[in-house]
């Protein structure tokens, strides 16, 4: 019964190995996994002799084909230490394959293994060479090991541990065979080679391992893939405006011609003395028909023409804000509240005024159309962005439109005549000079609250040339607890912020903690206690709901907060913050 859970086991194995080097040829996720899965199928070969070919009595020449296959363990498990450990040294791996060829060869003759009246005896050179060779390949790796247990990320420090407790099976079932040779007697009877069975657990326990981090990047992958089939849609909808911006020209030119002599003989017609009440009204819109072909026909025409930027000159853009709306909304300046939190003289960013101009018309024009009379624009900055969030308290929209809010044609005022151009219109000016928009809604039926948000991020003139990210240790950022990871990643790049990534508090560094640096760190609520001895980090909870992320207080002193590029830039004014997740 034993050898037949063995045999499985080994089988099991051997599968598991083959599954690892293939998944590294086709898939190529890690050269780790490669050389793991060489290993490990040497083990399993190594297992499979004395389980299949050799169970009841030893034959020379299948004991020198495991000792071969033995002699090769140490180049490629010290290798697979080292990339697990990143810290990949080939003098080291082609020294080890060279003395692991050398020793091969010497196992092939008769210098190494003999058999004497029916049994397999070493050699004197087998223990001198052999035994020495595997004992310093041990105790090397060993080295290796216990330096990573306390350091490194979570993957290398599961993989010492799980080499450890391998080799702690390995070394029992070494003893346990040392033991029985000296008594002379098996200890269990079904059992021929303890050996064996602590290199099937020694291959087990590195296996869950290794297993578990193929399952984390399938599943990565398959985020990564989702996220490129969206890219891909959005691709194919610039190939649409690609081909429409190569004809537009000659489509406007001919379209304003028509549209022109269709106005100029509707016109006429208006003006004719004998025409009846209700002619004239068709007349009228006939003419409006053609107005609004002319205007859409421009529009497209300008659409195509977005990503040109003809004058690009620094200027302050809390002066251009107030001058879009000083100047195109003069009867409606009550509705509009403007708040700078930076110094006009850092707040420069560089680009077309003129195109910027015409993107905030669209942007509070849309507003004031969706019934809004409050409209309320923040401004903030830092190092190296410029920071801008727009909410109104008009209709807003809800959640399917807001997915597609920034697509061109799309639009819920067709009943109005809209194009679906002018967020398209606003998305690309803002993109053409190196910033980001993203939108969201108010609509809260149960407080009564509606209205669209718009954060809009620039890079700043000063930073323009050599766009630089903050440093990694100003923030760490712990995804453990949170679902979607798209979009603090998205916050984070658009604020220029590179934080590091971890899944839990154990895989944080104590160093990271005790800097002098500030941090800003999402977690999980019941590690709140391992804050509280640092004097340096005041804590923040963030929580998930259907309305998005948003950042409380550890106190609940402040109101919470929309996690976004203005809660980010408003924190690393302030030194040594925390922010924890809420599980």
């Amino acid at each position: 019964m034993i050898n037949f859970f063995l045999e499985i086991l080994c089988s099991f194995l051997i599968a598991m190995s083959l599954l690892f080097i293939v998944v590294q040829i086709k898939v190529k996720f890690d050269k780790s996994f490669l050389i793991f899965g060489i290993s490990n199928l040497l083990f399993c070969s190594f297992c499979a002799i004395d389980i299949w070919l050799q169970p009841v009595a030893q034959v020379l020449h299948w004991t020198r084909l495991q000792h071969v296959i033995a002699s090769f363990f140490p180049p490629f498990c010290t290798w697979h230490i080292m990339l697990v450990m990143k810290r990949e040294n080939m003098d080291t791996i082609r020294f080890l394959s060279l003395g692991s060829i050398v020793i091969a060869l010497l196992f092939i003759t008769n210098v190494m293994l003999v058999e004497r009246n029916n049994e397999i005896s070493a050699t004197l050179l087998y223990n001198v060479v052999f035994i020495p060779y595997m004992l310093v390949t041990v105790l090397f790796l060993l080295r290796r090991i216990f330096n990573r247990l306390t350091s490194g990320n979570k993957f290398q420090r599961q993989v010492m541990f799980y080499n450890l407790i391998g080799g702690v099976f390995l070394s029992l079932g070494a003893v346990i065979d040392m033991l029985a040779m000296v008594k002379g007697t098996r200890v269990i009877p079904e059992v021929p080679n303890f050996s064996i069975v602590g290199v099937l657990c020694y291959c087990t326990v590195v296996s869950l391992v290794f297993t578990n981090r193929l399952t984390e990047l399938i599943s990565e992958r398959e985020v990564v893939f989702k996220k490129l089939k969206d890219a891909y849609k959005d691709l194919e909808d610039v190939q649409v405006l690609k081909e429409l911006g190569q004809s537009t020209s000659i489509m406007n030119h001919e379209i304003r011609n028509y549209a022109t002599a269709i106005s100029g003989f509707a016109e006429m017609l208006n003006n004719h003395s004998g025409l009846d009440d209700f002619s004239k009204k068709m007349a009228e819109r006939i003419i409006d028909s053609a107005t609004r072909m002319t205007n859409f026909s421009k529009e497209i025409l300008e659409f195509s023409k977005l990503k040109i930027l003809k004058s690009k000159a620094p200027f302050e853009f809390y002066a251009f804000l107030k001058n879009c709306i000083d100047f195109n909304f003069q009867h409606k300046l009550s509705f509009f509240t403007i708040n700078n939190g930076t110094n006009p003289e850092t707040g420069n960013i560089r680009g077309d005024w003129h195109k910027l101009d015409q993107a905030f018309l669209n942007i509070f024009k849309n507003s004031i159309e969706a019934g809004a009379n409050k409209i309320t624009v923040n401004v903030n900055a830092n190092e190296s962005t410029l920071f801008c969030n727009i909410e109104d308290n008009g209709a807003g929209c809800t959640d399917a439109d807001l997915k597609d809010i920034f697509k061109a044609f799309y639009t819920t005022k067709k009943d109005a005549g809209g194009t679906g151009l002018g967020m398209s219109v606003v998305r690309s000016i803002i993109e053409g000079h190196g910033g980001k928009i993203t939108a969201y809604t108010r609509n809260r039926d149960d407080h009564d609250v509606h209205g669209l948000g718009l954060n809009i991020v620039f890079p700043k003139y000063e930073a323009d040339q050599e766009m630089t990210t903050y440093t990694k240790n100003n923030l760490i950022f712990i995804t453990g607890g949170l679902k979607d990871l798209s979009v603090p990643v998205q916050i984070f790049r658009n604020t220029l912020v590179n934080p590091y990534l971890f899944k839990s508090i154990k895989e944080i560094d104590p160093k990271l903690l005790n800097t002098d640096k500030r941090i800003f760190l999402i977690a999980t609520v019941e590690n709140l206690s391992q804050f509280k001895h640092l004097d340096n980090i005041s804590v923040y909870v963030i929580v998930e709901n259907e309305e998005g992320l948003f950042v409380i207080d550890e106190k609940g002193v402040d109101t919470p907060m929309r996690f976004s590029e203005e809660f980010l830039l408003s924190m690393f004014d302030k030194m040594y913050s925390v922010v924890i997740n809420n599980d």
